[in-house]
């Protein structure tokens, strides 16, 4: 649909212009009320271009499965299916998976969850970490706001 070179030199334009208008209101400080509102006038479209980049073709960006996906998506199936993992542990508090690291309990349980719902395909599995992503994207600014209100 997008050429890619397109795609990179907008986001690349997006991200100058979410830097330079971040270093402009740190020197420019007014009253914090000001601040504040301006601050969520950045963030608000930031949130949103994420949650964007995170959704926009989510079956097929990357193409196929990566070997971390199809662990989760064969734990979680195991899982749903038959009650134990594929050690044949039942609903383990931290199931041993491949890959580089294992695999998130709360990452297998979610993605058996939308399994459940949904059925077993690439949309169900890669809709749980584009969810969290995305509330990501929102706790961060939370702990920022914290930090540095």
């Amino acid at each position: 649909m997008f050429n890619i070179n397109v795609i990179n030199y907008l986001f690349l334009i997006i991200n100058t212009v979410i830097v330079i208008s971040t270093l402009f209101l740190f020197y420019h400080k007014g009253n914090s009320n000001n601040t504040i509102t301006v601050n969520k006038l950045f963030v608000i479209p930031v949130i949103l271009i994420g949650a964007f980049v995170r959704f926009y073709n989510l079956t097929a960006i990357p193409y196929g499965l990566q070997q971390d996906e199809a662990s989760i998506a064969y734990e979680a199936f195991s899982l749903l299916r038959y009650g134990v993992d594929r050690n044949l542990y039942p609903y383990p508090v931290y199931p041993i998976t491949w890959g580089s690291g294992g695999g998130s309990p709360i990452m297998i349980y979610l993605t058996m969850l939308t399994d459940a719902i949904f059925g077993v395909n690439v949309w169900s599995l890669r809709i749980v970490p584009a969810f969290l992503g995305v509330l990501t994207l929102i706790l961060f600014y939370l702990i920022l706001l914290e930090l540095f209100d």
